[in-house]
């Protein structure tokens, strides 16, 4: 995930939707900010990138909420979700 100030943040993702995800990440991150997210699915070429906006938090595990997801990112995510998130 990269921060507005072009900070890259490593995390792991624990939920993944067509309306956000939850991940944890070792880093401080503000409720209501924003951040572009890279996800490498598997089976997948090309990483899955979308905005989102932190929604809450709890200890390092955050959850993120999608920001005008794009077709191509959310038929990835249908996908993944249909092969039961394998």
């Amino acid at each position: 995930m990269t921060l507005d100030q072009g900070v890259v943040i490593r995390g792991w993702c624990n939920d993944l939707g067509v309306g956000g995800l939850s991940a944890t990440v070792a880093a401080a991150l503000p409720t209501g900010s924003e951040v572009d997210v890279q996800i490498a699915l598997p089976d997948i070429p090309v990483p899955l990138r979308a905005r989102a906006v932190v929604r809450h938090a709890h200890g390092f595990r955050y959850g993120f909420e999608f920001r005008n997801l794009g077709e191509t990112p959310r038929q990835m995510i249908n996908a993944f979700v249909a092969a039961g998130g394998k």
